[in-house]
């Protein structure tokens, strides 16, 4: 499968941000390049440092990223397939301020999207650059790399929650970018999936768990099995 889960899921995920409402904008720049080698040297030097909201404000004026949510969060996807084993990559950066949504900014000022589509994206950007720091802010990363396989220690298959903790949570499975996406429209736009859970047609899209395939018994040890873990 290899490059082929990044292949198809980056175009599922696609599908399933649009239909969620919440894709904002596609990078075509970097469409379908899968090297981590695709973001900038800037980005991945302020990643050694503490300031979180430098990394996100980099991202974004560097492009370094797939994906643009519609609050200024985005999605990274990128892997190395050149070695004797795959490495999957992909990260989820939630918008380190507090803000109303495109919406919400309209409605408060007696307009509608319906009206006025994006005419006034560029004055909400300005409302959107003086929000307050968000203090619980959850950026998640997903880790497949067989390099650094120690049980129980460090497993292949790994979610990271947070920024800057020791966080570790295993998985069993591989997961595809379509299950991480939609593992993050479950957890972090709740408000917004009760509602779309709610519509049939939408569980097809969301309900993807079961592509996920598990790993044998050299890629997720007893020592794992025996502990908490992602299944």
């Amino acid at each position: 499968m290899s490059l082929a889960i990044l292949e198809i899921g980056y175009k599922q995920v696609k599908k399933l941000l649009k239909e969620s409402n919440l894709l904002l904008e596609e990078n075509y720049s970097k469409n379908l390049n899968f090297s981590s080698s695709k973001f900038s040297s800037d980005f991945f030097e302020v990643c050694q440092g503490n300031n979180y909201r430098e990394i996100h404000e980099i991202a974004l004026i560097n492009k370094d990223y797939d994906f643009l949510l519609k609050d200024y969060s985005f999605l990274q996807f990128s892997g190395d397939f050149n070695s004797s084993e795959d490495v999957y990559r992909y990260a989820y950066y939630e918008v380190p301020t507090i803000f109303p949504s495109y919406e919400e900014y309209l409605a408060s000022n007696d307009l509608s999207y319906d009206e006025c589509g994006d005419l006034f994206r560029q004055d909400y950007e300005q409302v959107a650059d003086e929000g307050k720091l968000n203090n619980a802010v959850m950026p998640i990363r997903y880790d497949y790399d067989i390099k650094y396989y120690n049980p129980p220690n460090h497993s292949i298959s790994h979610f990271h929650f947070g920024f800057r903790n020791q966080i570790r949570l295993p998985v069993n499975k591989l997961v595809t970018p379509h299950a991480f996406v939609s593992f993050i429209i479950r957890h972090i736009y709740w408000e917004k999936w009760k509602n779309l859970i709610k519509d049939p047609n939408f569980h097809p899209t969301y309900y993807v768990k079961s592509t996920c395939r598990k790993l044998d018994s050299t890629k997720f040890s007893s020592h794992e099995e025996k502990d908490f873990y992602l299944t």
